[in-house]
């Protein structure tokens, strides 16, 4: 585990040297760019398989019941490996075969689950391969049904052997023949745990040299109050003219978020803690402070944190209190986490390192641009 954290780490590390290095070669800092934010994605990874083997381990993995997209989940994972697969040059067809998009059940960890596979389908596979993703719904009765996630790679197989094995802790076949993508060899562990905490089912079929296909299938319950058309997958929305509170303590964190939110045409005013987000939050509609559209709110932060100034906001007197969404943009990204967040009034969860499409598309859900 040291070995292989420590080697995104070092390349991480190594390539900021070298963009700094190169900064008036434009051509070599964006090549150096790619190599970091792979690094990066690659870290994050091997820390969250970290976390959850840990958590499972200790019996302290909770599934939730709540309501979610499963569109909106998919374009999440696909948004997390879009650099993965540009670099692999690798092609992705995508088949969905069913009636109800909106679910309940535990998203973070269908998302877990379907990231993981689909992490192993890029990371085995070879350049300029395939892979087919396809979701059908088993009807089970008018409440019901059991989803089948279907990803079929052309990548490197496995033997009879190993596959007696993949749901072991640490368990990698022969790491000279996979792609320079690492991992820790967690990842396949943590999937068949919680589809058993689901009550679901994964199964394997895989030929050495040929590819691999797996089969996870979930039961979960339809939301039938939900819309009945599945929204259409669209581009990256713009947030342009919305207007933001951003309640961050870290001076970094908090110039990466200005950035991502910025760039898609939103005003963002900045908080350093709880208290300075609910004092901000209270100013608002007064003089020349004009409402806000919505409110990016930290947990863990100083004088007051996250939890506190949302509870605080939805008490005041303002008239934006009981409405103004609030969003927790947070490195507390367990499911409890997600659960607390909620109980003190905040709207939505997105977990940190912040993803750019994942971030905007949460927020243009919230946001009504005035005619």
């Amino acid at each position: 585990m040291s070995h292989d954290i420590r080697s995104p780490l070092n390349g991480i590390l190594g390539m900021a040297k070298i963009a700094y290095d190169n900064a008036e070669d434009p051509e070599k800092v964006r090549d150096t760019m790619e190599k970091l934010t792979a690094a990066g994605q690659q870290l994050e990874t091997l820390i969250n398989d970290v976390l959850d083997i840990s958590r499972m381990e200790s019996g302290r993995m909770r599934i939730t019941h709540e309501p979610f997209d499963l569109y909106e989940l998919l374009a999440r994972c696909g948004d997390t490996l879009h650099t993965q697969v540009v670099r692999m040059q690798l092609t992705c067809h995508v088949h969905f075969n069913h009636r109800h998009s909106h679910v309940i059940g535990s998203p973070l960890h269908v998302q877990r689950i379907i990231a993981n596979i689909s992490s192993n389908a890029v990371k085995y596979n070879r350049v300029g391969g395939t892979i087919n993703y396809t979701l059908d719904e088993i009807p089970k009765d008018e409440n019901h049904a059991v989803y089948r996630f279907t990803v079929q790679d052309t990548g490197i197989g496995m033997s009879e052997e190993f596959q007696r094995h993949i749901y072991e802790p640490f368990m990698q076949e022969n790491e000279a023949l996979r792609s320079e993508l690492k991992g820790t060899g967690l990842g396949l562990a943590i999937a068949k745990e919680l589809v058993d905490l689901m009550g679901g089912t994964i199964t394997v079929s895989s030929t050495l040299g040929e590819g691999t296909t797996f089969v996870i299938e979930l039961p979960l319950e339809l939301d039938l109050s939900a819309p009945k058309q599945p929204a259409a997958c669209k581009p990256l929305p713009s947030l342009n003219g919305m207007k933001l509170l951003l309640a961050e303590d870290n001076a970094l964190n908090a110039e990466v978020a200005c950035y991502l939110l910025e760039n898609a045409g939103a005003a963002v005013t900045v908080a350093e803690n709880g208290q300075a987000a609910l004092d901000a939050f209270l100013a608002t509609g007064k003089g020349e402070a004009p409402l806000l559209d919505a409110i990016l709110m930290d947990v863990v932060m100083p004088v007051m944190d996250g939890l506190q100034a949302a509870r605080a906001i939805r008490e005041s007197s303002h008239p934006q209190a009981k409405e103004i969404p609030i969003i927790a943009q947070t490195a507390n990204a367990f499911a409890e986490d997600v659960q607390r967040t909620r109980q003190a009034g905040m709207n939505d969860h997105i977990s940190k390192p912040l993803n750019e499409a994942a971030l905007l598309r949460v927020l243009a859900q919230y946001y009504r641009p005035q005619q």
